[in-house]
């Protein structure tokens, strides 16, 4: 599954905050702390490695500041393939976020619960990006509480509209 938003951030923002994200995370559930600078190509790390059927395993794949992040995380029933590349345009940052779930790739659904579950995932993947810009605002000083105020996914929008027009 793949998303394209704009954000109204700089790269190093972006990254910024991801990097921040992703060493809070592995020094909460790791054992091994990391630094900003262990970010690169290679690095992994595991949360709940004592657990066999717990433990969940993260692989950074690929890694270039101000341009793209990808990471692999793999649990007893998952395998996800997370990307995030990024481009400055005119509009703010443009962000490709990408999302391959094996799972949902091998599972035999119906037409109404794949799309359905397609829809939840690309809802909660746009609410992510968007959960990161609202982060960044709030670092920023001097930001009136309308600047801070998330967007809502268009998507989400969309469907919200429909569904209301129905109930008319």
């Amino acid at each position: 599954m793949k998303i394209i938003r704009t954000l109204k951030v700089t790269q190093d923002e972006f990254f910024d905050c991801l990097e921040e994200n992703l060493v809070n995370t592995v020094n909460k559930e790791s054992k091994s702390p990391i630094s900003i600078s262990d970010i690169k190509k290679g690095l992994k790390y595991s949360k709940n490695e004592d657990d066999v059927y717990a433990r969940t395993d993260f692989t950074i794949l690929e890694y270039e500041r101000g341009r793209l992040y990808k990471s692999k995380i793999k649990s007893m029933s998952d395998s996800i393939v997370m990307t995030y590349m990024t481009k400055t345009t005119d509009d703010g940052l443009h962000v490709t976020f990408e999302q391959s779930i094996l799972s949902h790739e091998t599972r035999k659904q119906g037409k109404f619960m794949k799309n359905f579950s397609e829809l939840v995932f690309l809802s909660r993947m746009s609410n992510q990006l968007y959960d990161m810009q609202h982060k960044i605002f709030k670092k920023r000083e001097g930001l009136t509480e309308k600047d801070l105020a998330m967007p809502q996914d268009p998507l989400m929008k969309h469907i919200t509209n429909k569904l209301k027009k129905k109930g008319k």
